[in-house]
């Protein structure tokens, strides 16, 4: 059994019980969900070029694990900026996925 708990920016913690489940990492999609487009959307002068390049990769479909493979980053460096443009009024949400 997988027990996640969830904030406002997705998975906080999660916790197994019974069954080897495998590794929990690959089994997190996340999908960043833009927000609709808006007088409250900040300035993007505010967002750096990197910034900027996940941003234009949002689209509600791709996952962060797919952005990071087209930009050539790392995933973990992608999902860490992308955890900041919520807060930024940028993204609407990061859907969290789990594949049982």
């Amino acid at each position: 059994m997988l027990i996640a708990y969830f904030d406002k920016f997705g998975v906080e913690a999660v916790e197994t019980m019974g069954e080897d489940l495998g590794p929990l990492p690959s089994r997190f999609t996340y999908i960043p969900i833009p927000e609709s487009k808006s007088e409250n959307i900040p300035s993007l002068d505010s967002l750096s070029p990197l910034e900027l390049r996940i941003l234009a990769l949002c689209d509600g479909t791709r996952s962060l694990r797919e952005i990071a493979q087209t930009l050539g980053m790392k995933f973990s460096e992608v999902k860490l900026i992308a955890e900041n443009l919520p807060v930024r009024g940028y993204l609407r949400e990061i859907k969290t996925k789990i594949k049982v």
